[in-house]
């Protein structure tokens, strides 16, 4: 909007120049016909005698007034439009500047109101931690007396009273080292992967104590290999194994490799040689009848 007025004003402004230039020079010319005029018509009546050297300073004379008359014309033309670029310039900085002002004090308000609710917050943080803190201490003394309560009600003793706090406090803890571990910028420090070791750990326990393990483990063994070994004996149906074990753990990673080898080891169906056992034998044999 403000550029379409200023382009009206500029518009408006060139045709009054325009307007007063014509002026002036329509002046100028009628005056110059007037004076050309006259002196035509005394030299044509003859009322004025003058020789050829007079008329010549004559002309020279009026030559240089119309070189000065345009002179001045000239430079009052270019002073002005000069002034009026100057004072156009200016008009406009002024203007921008006052846009800028503007928009500079309404982005200011809006930064000091977002600082204004920050600073709260950050004021109402330390309140509001504390609170936090208070009822968590009030939800706990709150459980505990519950628990007393509830294990004095039934006849439990101090002893055991403490031990099951302890186990809780202690659940509690391995708790919170689990997610503070899941976090992902956790997982490339040491602390993890002594935690990873421990549960990978953990899982081929279980693995080594489970029977189903290494039962299925011969199951597949006897799947594949069914028609050898309704032909075979104890030292073949072994050999079979071996090789049968070796294709396998080629397909699978350490972790499970390991956890297959200490479920046989556990379970006795394998000795430390990987070797079968009189009960890995027993067991193909009453599963291919």
């Amino acid at each position: 909007m403000s550029s379409i007025k200023k382009r009206y004003r500029l518009l408006n402004q060139s045709s009054i120049d325009s307007t007063i230039k014509n002026r002036n020079s329509w002046t100028f010319t009628i005056a110059a016909l007037g004076m050309i005029g006259t002196i035509c018509f005394l030299l044509i009546t003859g009322k004025v005698q003058i020789d050829s050297a007079t008329l010549l300073s004559l002309i020279l004379a009026f030559f240089s007034i119309y070189l000065s008359a345009a002179f001045y014309f000239k430079s009052t033309d270019q002073s002005n439009d000069f002034y009026d670029r100057s004072f156009n310039h200016t008009r406009d900085i002024a203007n921008s500047l006052a846009d800028m002002k503007a928009s500079f004090t309404k982005s200011l308000e809006f930064i000091e109101k977002n600082n204004d609710e920050i600073r709260t917050k950050v004021e109402n943080l330390p309140g509001l931690l504390l609170d936090k803190q208070e009822k968590k201490e009030d939800v706990e003394e709150e459980y505990k007396q519950s628990v007393e309560s509830v294990l004095q009600k039934y006849g439990i003793k101090e002893e055991d009273l403490q031990d099951l706090i302890n186990k809780r406090l202690e659940v509690e803890k391995l708790n919170n080292e689990i997610k503070r571990l899941k976090n992902i910028e956790y997982f490339n420090q040491d602390k993890y992967k002594n935690y990873n070791k421990l549960l990978n750990d953990y899982l081929s326990d279980l693995n080594e104590s489970s029977e189903s393990v290494s039962e299925n483990i011969l199951n597949e063994f006897i799947e594949k290999n069914f028609d050898k070994l309704t032909k075979s004996n104890s030292d073949t149906i072994n050999t079979l194994f071996r090789n049968f074990l070796s294709r396998s753990f080629l397909l699978e990673n350490e972790r499970s490799k390991i956890a297959k080898q200490r479920a046989l080891l556990k379970n006795a169906y394998i000795d430390l040689d990987s070797n079968l056992t009189k009960k890995s034998i027993d067991y193909i044999r009453n599963s291919l009848q």
